[in-house]
Formats: C-alpha cells, sequence, structure tokens
C-alpha cells in the first residue's frame, strides 16, 4: 500500500506541477509550441512500471511468509489431534504459493492498466485514464485563460482540485450492474487484491490438509471473528461448522455463512476466513460468551448512539477524509496556492480533532495509519499547523 500510495502521490503532483506551467505561458501560441511537450507523461508511465516491478517483488516475498505461519498454526491443530504434520516443502503447498502469487501479480498489474481520476459531470461520476484527465484539463484550462473566462490562478485552482479530491482511483470497465463503470482508490483496490490472494491461498491449503488428513465425515471447520464485524456476519463468526453435511450440533459450514457469496464467508472485503477443527483436541478461540460480549457496546456522541459496526464504519469515513485532504495539500503545496493550503490545514486539524473526540468516546484506539499518505511529509506537516496556529 505505501508502494502504491507513493505512486498516487508522485502521479498527482507531476500533473499539478504541469497544469501550473500552462498559467506561466504568456500566449496561445507559447502554449502550442510546448503542448507536445507537457502532454508527454512518459515519466508517470516509467513510474507506474517501476512501482509495479516493485510490488512483484514483495509479493513473491510475502506469500511463502504468510504461507509458513499458516501452516504453523494449522500444523498445531493436527499436532493435538495427534494427526500427520504438515509439509511446507510438499509440491501441493509450493503449486498453492505460486498459483496466489501468479494471480496476485495479475490483479495488481490489471489495476495499474487502469488508473485514472473521477469527476462529476452533469450530475454522473464520469472516469478518465491518467492521460486523458490531463490532456483535457490542460485544454481546458488553456481555453478558460486566454479567452478571459477565467484568470491563470482560477483555472488551474479548479484542475488541481479536481486531481485532489479523486485522487489516483483504478477504473473497471462498465458492466451491468455498474453501467458507466466503477472504480475504486489506489490503496482500497492494493489491498483488497492481496488480502484477496493470501485469503484463498491459506484456504486452498486448509481444504488440501483436511482432506487429506481427516475422514470426510470428520471434517469440522472454525470460522474467525473480530469486533464490531458487519452484522450480518455476527451469528455465524467465531463459531464451528460441518464441512460435508450437517448434523443435529453443527450447521453446514457453507450453507450458514454463504461461503463465497459476495456477502458471505470470504467474499467482498470480509476479514474472516476458517480453519480446521478437530473434535476432541480443538478448543475453540472463542466461547460464546466471549463473542457476545465481542463488540464495542453502543454510545452516545453528539446526540447520536453508535454500535460498534457504525461507530468503525464512521472512523473509516473520517480516515478517507483525512487523506482526501492531505492529498489537497500536497497539490497545493506543490502549486504554491497559499490560501488553498491554509484552508484545507484547517479542515485537516478540525478531521483530526473530530477523530480523536469520536475515537474517545468509542473508547477505541485513534488508527492514525490507515489517514497516512505518501508524500505528506514532516515539511507538508509542519506547514499545515503553522496555519493552523496563525488562526
Amino acid at each position: 500500500m505505501e508502494l502504491f500510495s507513493e505512486l498516487e502521490t508522485f502521479v498527482i503532483t507531476d500533473i499539478s506541477r504541469r497544469l501550473k506551467k500552462v498559467g506561466e505561458m504568456s500566449s496561445s501560441a507559447e502554449f502550442q509550441s510546448q503542448q507536445a511537450k507537457l502532454y508527454g507523461i512518459k515519466n508517470i508511465e516509467a513510474k507506474i512500471a517501476a512501482t509495479l516491478n516493485l510490488s512483484y517483488e514483495q509479493i513473491e516475498s510475502l506469500f511463502p511468509q504468510i504461507m509458513s505461519a499458516s501452516l504453523m498454526a494449522e500444523s498445531e491443530i493436527y499436532k493435538r489431534a495427534k494427526l500427520n504434520t504438515i509439509d511446507y516443502k510438499s509440491k501441493p503447498i509450493q503449486d498453492y504459493i505460486k498459483a496466489a502469487i501468479k494471480q496476485t501479480k495479475g490483479d495488481i498489474e490489471n489495476i495499474t492498466q487502469s488508473l485514472g481520476f473521477a469527476e462529476v459531470q452533469n450530475g454522473k461520476i464520469v472516469y478518465s485514464d491518467i492521460a486523458k484527465f490531463y490532456q483535457k484539463e490542460l485544454n481546458q484550462a488553456n481555453l478558460k485563460i486566454v479567452t478571459g473566462v477565467q484568470d491563470y490562478n482560477s483555472a488551474i485552482k479548479q484542475a488541481v482540485k479536481k486531481i485532489s479530491q479523486s485522487g489516483l482511483r483504478t477504473i473497471t470497465k462498465p458492466t451491468v450492474e455498474y453501467p458507466s463503470g466503477w472504480s475504486n482508490q489506489l490503496d482500497v483496490a492494493t489491498r483488497r487484491a492481496v488480502l484477496t490472494g493470501t485469503h484463498q491461498m491459506n484456504q486452498e491449503m486448509t481444504n488440501h490438509f483436511m482432506d487429506e488428513l481427516v475422514p470426510s465425515d470428520e471434517q469440522y471447520a472454525e470460522t474467525t471473528a473480530h469486533a464490531n464485524c458487519r452484522p450480518s456476519h455476527q451469528n455465524w463468526q467465531g463459531r464451528v461448522f460441518k464441512v460435508n453435511g450437517s448434523n443435529k450440533d453443527y450447521e453446514n459450514l457453507a450453507e450458514a455463512t454463504d461461503l463465497g457469496g459476495v456477502t458471505g464467508l470470504m467474499g467482498a472485503n470480509c476479514r474472516h476466513s476458517y480453519f480446521t477443527f478437530v473434535l476432541g483436541a480443538s478448543v475453540r478461540t472463542y466461547t460464546d460468551e466471549q463473542l457476545k460480549n465481542i463488540n464495542t457496546p453502543d454510545f452516545e456522541y453528539k446526540g447520536k448512539t453508535y454500535t460498534g459496526y457504525e461507530a468503525t464504519q464512521y472512523q473509516r469515513k473520517i480516515e478517507t477524509s483525512m487523506r482526501q485532504v492531505k492529498r489537497s495539500l500536497i497539490c497545493y503545496n506543490e502549486t504554491d496556492f497559499k490560501d488553498e493550503f491554509r484552508i484545507e490545514s484547517v479542515k485537516l486539524q478540525a478531521l483530526k480533532n473530530e477523530y480523536r473526540q469520536f475515537s474517545d468516546a468509542m473508547g477505541a484506539r485513534q488508527k492514525l495509519e490507515r489517514a497516512n499518505v505518501e508524500g505528506f511529509n514532516k515539511s507538508i506537516s509542519q506547514k499545515q499547523c503553522k496555519q493552523v496556529n496563525k488562526r
């Protein structure tokens, strides 16, 4: 995520800097003579390629480590049950690692090939790839300036604002569900791709060794659990299920959890997984009483009552807003728009205060690392603080 956050900062600052040069051209003729040079985004393409290669290296290093850690946990389960242990070097394990690496690399490559920006046009969100967006904004800014519709500062500020508010996104092709296409923030898409790859790799491993070492009718699985999960997952997280069929004591895993369904276990944005449970040898991670009290208790904040799940969603919303404002500060710092930098500085401080107060009311620690943006360095942070202190 840090790699792709750095890529995003590189792209938005590069384009902001290029757009600023438009206003520095004294005539339309000068603009035309420089247009070809400014249009070139070879440096952006090179940065994307370099980031992709670095991400490949990290994926190749990360996935074997994740598999090793998962195998250690699974091996302990089989060891307690006095069953055979799992060999990390076995062909199936190595095949699962290779397949997961290949799939995740492909997902990351697809992300880098569909990067662009989003903006609202006539009430609809429109997505453009980097080159088209840049060229369109360059032409529009120049046209506004030379025709007198807007002065240089206003035209460029407007374009830079679009860039920072959108952030770099990965854009999918139109589908039946989303006729105009769909997009995700780059860091969100990257995180999802890696988590999906590791989830699937681990579950393939769990399923394989369950089939190898445990008789079909004796296969059981325990789902993981975490605080403040989505309400529809509350009734099955942390419980034990029968993998094949069901009985009076244990429901079927796939049926009870909607395993693989979009909104079920291992579905879209699901953080849950499952692992082998051997009756008579395994001990549940959470008791029913612990699961009953795993969530943050309901609490009131500024006249509104929040459940634990609603509270975490609000935290994520503030974190997203902080990242957006930090992108704006990076762009305005790059283009030296002092008034806009001051306004966004105050906005960021207000978000920080809200985040701290809400987290305190929730009784949860602040996860400020979720609001990190590569490129929002110490220099910009100090400059932002000075602007706030001037008030």
